[in-house]
């Protein structure tokens, strides 16, 4: 998955970037716990 930067200078840009840090945090929670 790529995040695009510019994408948060759309109207919904901070909902974007925040639900994909949420996801990247996640995923990288998931990941520890299954090593």
């Amino acid at each position: 998955v790529q995040f695009h930067p510019e994408s948060i200078m759309t109207p919904v840009g901070k909902d974007l970037l925040r639900n994909f840090l949420q996801q990247a945090q996640s995923s990288h929670l998931e990941r520890s716990v299954v090593q």
